[in-house]
């Protein structure tokens, strides 16, 4: 299709080696050097076709695939529970030219997140770029929520992994306010009511007289 064309025009490069266009000697092959360096993924199969100049041709199929690049940074988004967070940053275009992109989270990406613009045009290299803003929303303790943020131009495209976290407890620092010690006059008291002789009840209770009559 049109746009794989675009992107290989610029990702893939075929040049003839040794005698270049001719065939010197029976039984010598042709030799081409082909450089592929793509912006971003594709899996396709496109023709070599290689002329005679008294006619006649030879076709051949060449499968190019370029797979899944590594990942281009990692964003931390750090958010309190049922609250959004969001990072912002900017981004260009490789080339010096405007050109359309969508930027999208895959299906394997936690559904607290969202990025904003989801399409538009991409600055050109040299610009101070596109501004994107992805958001967090944090929505349960005890996990670590993780995303894959992709931004795809036509041509080319970035990866980012995007990882959503509660912010730490942090123990309050500053002066102890609990008071640690007894005042001075509740010491004395306690003092007091230690040295104070304990009564005897029991001692008491019998020198009583029975029927409330003093003996005769």
């Amino acid at each position: 299709n049109e746009e794989e064309e675009n992107m290989l025009s610029r990702a893939l490069t075929i040049e003839p080696l040794g005698s270049g266009e001719l065939i010197s000697e029976h039984g010598k092959p042709l030799q081409f050097r082909l450089r592929f360096e793509p912006l971003r993924p594709l899996s396709t199969i496109v023709k070599l076709l290689i002329k005679r100049a008294n006619g006649g041709q030879w076709t051949f199929d060449l499968e190019i695939e370029a797979t899944e690049p590594e990942i281009d940074d990692v964003i931390v988004i750090s958010s309190l529970l049922n609250q959004t967070s969001s990072v912002a940053f900017n981004l260009t275009n490789q080339f010096t030219a405007h050109t359309p992109f969508k930027a999208y989270f895959t299906p394997d990406s936690s559904l607290a997140f969202a990025v904003e613009p989801k399409h538009g045009l991409l600055e050109p290299y040299g610009s101070s770029g596109t501004n994107f803003v992805v958001s967090y929303t944090a929505q349960a303790y005890g996990k670590m929520d993780m995303g894959k943020l992709v931004i795809l131009t036509d041509e080319m495209q970035w990866s980012y992994e995007v990882r959503g976290t509660l912010p730490q407890y942090q123990v309050p620092e500053g002066e102890v306010k609990v008071a640690t010690y007894l005042a001075p006059e509740v010491e004395g008291e306690l003092d007091r009511l230690k040295r104070k002789p304990k009564k005897n009840y029991l001692r008491d209770q019998a020198k009583r007289p029975v029927g409330g009559r003093r003996p005769r």
